[in-house]
């Protein structure tokens, strides 16, 4: 070999899949410019081309190789403050967030649902509609790029003291509360309301991408943060469709945490989960 010639670089599935994709996403880039636009990533090109690698190698490679293009296409400047993340048989395009534990989904591979009957109803007396902002009613599904869904929250405000919710935020919890089958006990709506405050600071598309939900590929979501297992197990028909949505993950949340930690006390139903146990107790909270 000559001093001017490198080695030839492997053509592995996950260094081909780098190619096309930084390839896709510099094309996307320089269009943007070449327009006067601003940068808007498609990221169904993205999410098709890692579908094609997640088929040809087993679950483990597959999670290594996704991590190893992901922090490539954010050193070279593709993926800017973004990260792609599986979620069951798709993909999602994740923001990165002021807290670390936390991002909001920006794009989904697979299309969201309209929007049910039933929570068209429970939402016309509200203010915040949920679906309109969450990322498939936004238009962030089939790898579109939905800006307004990054950071986003359910407007509203918590006395702290004592959790109390006021506003929207108990607009919906007690709406969740009701279709949930429970009281509208103001035990039961400042405990709710302390969940979702530690869970998920009220963005409907917060994502964890540190525990061990999320290693094994199914990351907790929403509000409540619920998996997507959960959330189908618990979530009531004509809420069960979109796991972002604040009322249908709100419900789920609610059925699965009292039916985990059971109370005996309807009018004090979330007395005994986890981290509302341990608040109480030490003052400090943790995920239940």
């Amino acid at each position: 070999m000559s001093r001017h010639e490198t080695p030839h670089q492997v053509e592995t599935p996950e260094n081909i899949a780098t190619h096309h994709i930084e390839n896709e996403l510099k094309h996307q880039q320089n269009d943007a410019v070449k327009h006067h636009h601003r940068y808007t990533p498609d990221f169904a090109p993205v999410f098709k081309e890692l579908g094609k690698l997640r088929n040809k190698e087993d679950a483990e490679h597959f999670q290594h190789d996704l991590d190893t293009i992901n922090k490539n296409l954010q050193k070279d400047g593709y993926l800017p403050h973004m990260h792609i993340v599986a979620d069951g048989s798709g993909f999602d395009a994740v923001a990165d967030s002021s807290n670390p534990k936390h991002a909001a989904i920006v794009s989904k591979s697979e299309d969201a649902p309209h929007e049910s009957r039933g929570e068209a109803r429970a939402y016309r007396h509200m203010h915040y509609n949920g679906w309109h902002d969450s990322v498939g009613g936004g238009g962030g599904s089939s790898g579109h790029y939905d800006r307004r869904a990054r950071e986003g929250h359910v407007p509203g405000e918590t006395n702290f003291k004592n959790y109390m919710p006021m506003g929207t935020r108990k607009a919906l919890i007690d709406e969740a509360l009701k279709l949930a089958g429970l009281p509208l006990s103001e035990e039961n709506e400042e405990m709710v309301n302390c969940i979702v405050e530690h869970e998920s600071s009220w963005n409907p598309n917060s994502i964890n991408l540190e525990d061990s939900n999320a290693r094994e590929g199914h990351p907790s979501q929403g509000l409540m943060q619920t998996i997507p297992e959960v959330f189908q197990r618990w979530a009531l028909e004509g809420y069960n469709t979109n796991i972002d949505d604040p009322l249908s993950n709100l419900i789920a949340g609610i059925r699965y945490a009292v039916n985990r930690y059971p109370s005996g006390d309807a009018n004090n139903a979330f007395c005994n989960v986890k981290g509302i146990r341990d608040w109480r107790e030490t003052g400090k909270y943790s995920n239940y």
